[in-house]
């Protein structure tokens, strides 16, 4: 749906509520993600099972994947275990591409020893790539991906995965609408700003063990 379109429901009154991603100059009632936070969890745990040569793989640079960066960047920032930034892929690519940009970034042995990914179906390119290398998810490489999809225990390691709480966020969405339905609350209830904690789910493929 266009900007549009959700211009028209505010002007004939119709109640919504926007889900995840901010429609800008569309002043409606929010509830989202706290994707830097989930990010910096997931970030904060690879260096906490040892990584210290950490890279961040999105192939779209949507605003939540930069959102995810910054969280990825900030957990780095605060270590004081000697963690370093690796090579970043971050950007606008085809399936191709990203392939080839993962194949460069494990071509040599100074490789990254965990890695972030904007999300699970990421993670899933990665595995295929690193496993053409020779390379063993869970051991030769740490990894996290993100929004803790059905895909995570389908992979050959169990993957470990930020859970982005979708069941927790619908909730409180229908809440947030049953009230402007209901006409609860004064004017500003109606412009309510919600962001919603993640979680991390552990498996395998960042600490070589399944506690899942």
């Amino acid at each position: 749906m266009s900007y549009n379109t959700f211009s028209l429901l505010k002007k004939g009154g119709i109640p919504f509520v926007v889900c995840n991603r901010i429609i800008d100059g569309l002043d409606v009632p929010f509830i989202g993600m706290n994707n830097n936070y989930g990010a910096y969890i997931a970030t904060k745990h690879l260096i906490e099972q040892g990584c210290r040569r950490l890279s961040y793989i999105s192939e779209k640079k949507y605003s939540t994947a930069i959102e995810r960066y910054h969280g990825f960047e900030t957990a780095i920032y605060d270590s004081s275990a000697g963690t370093q930034k690796d090579r970043v892929i971050f950007g606008n690519y085809d399936d191709y591409e990203l392939k080839s940009r993962i194949r460069s970034l494990f071509g040599d042995k100074e490789h990254p020893d965990g890695v972030l990914c904007f999300d699970d179906t990421t993670a899933a390119v990665l595995y295929t790539m690193l496993e053409e290398k020779g390379l063993r998810p869970g051991k030769d490489v740490r990894i996290v991906g993100y929004n803790d999809s059905s895909l995570c225990n389908m992979l050959s390691v169990p993957l470990s995965s930020v859970s982005t709480e979708g069941n927790k966020m619908g909730r409180e969405a229908i809440t947030m609408l049953m009230g402007m339905i209901r006409g609860a609350g004064s004017e500003d209830d109606f412009n309510d700003f919600k962001v919603i904690n993640p979680r991390l789910v552990i498996r395998k493929s960042s600490t070589g063990l399944d506690k899942n």
